[in-house]
């Protein structure tokens, strides 16, 4: 037996013999409007309490609601807002700001902290960013390493080279291996002799020994 999730509650399927279940969901029609189905939802959220609640006993409440990585209906969900009644105002944000939906400008944004004048400074004393970091030694740069203009996070065992790069917590890099403009996400792992360059490579992912791994743009 399947509790399948289903609007607030749910709803039991018994599989019996079958091996593979389809979904008929693109076969299903909405019975109001795009402005209906936002109203409804704000009005019985699902999992949530309603935002009226949410910002009960609160001073200030900020609500995010354009986010450029998938479709957001704001045109329906301001006017919803102030015909209940709410107290909204414009905020200018002049700040740092990169939307990271994309492997491209996930990329770009961690470039940003090595590039002077983009507006993202680790050592800002005014703008501190804090984080979560993992329980791990001080970085470890071998006699042979080379390492210029990247930033080398606690963990990292460096022999070879990384030039214009991030290294996330508990990466490795072998002597002969060489990282250029590229991003290790924690953990990975590059092998005596590889070359990445232009790159991302993922969470304790390993480049073995002599692999080419992305080009110059």
């Amino acid at each position: 037996m399947l509790n399948i999730p289903y609007g607030n509650t749910y709803i039991e399927y018994d599989e019996g013999n079958a091996s593979v279940l389809t979904s008929g969901i693109d076969s299903l029609r909405s019975s109001g409007s795009g402005s209906d189905i936002v109203r409804r939802a704000m009005l019985r959220p699902i999992d949530s309490p309603r935002l009226c609640e949410l910002a009960r006993g609160k001073r200030n409440c900020v609500i995010i609601i354009s986010d450029h990585t998938r479709p957001v209906p704001s045109r329906d969900i301001i006017p919803n807002m102030l015909q209940n009644g709410e107290k909204m105002a414009a905020y200018r944000f002049s700040g740092y700001w990169k939307d990271v939906g994309t492997l491209d400008s996930l990329w770009d944004a961690n470039m940003d902290m090595l590039a002077t004048g983009s507006g993202l400074d680790l050592l800002e004393k005014d703008w501190p960013i804090y984080g979560r970091p993992s329980s791990a030694p001080p970085a470890y740069l071998g006699k042979n390493a080379h390492v210029e203009h990247s930033v080398v996070a606690r963990g990292c065992t460096v022999e070879g080279e990384a030039e214009n790069s991030v290294l996330s917590e508990r990466c490795t890099v072998e002597e002969g291996a060489s990282v250029q403009y590229s991003l290790l996400m924690p953990g990975a792992v590059i092998r005596r002799g590889a070359q990445v360059s232009y790159a991302i490579i993922g969470e304790n992912a390993v480049v073995e020994a002599n692999a080419r791994v992305g080009q110059p743009p």
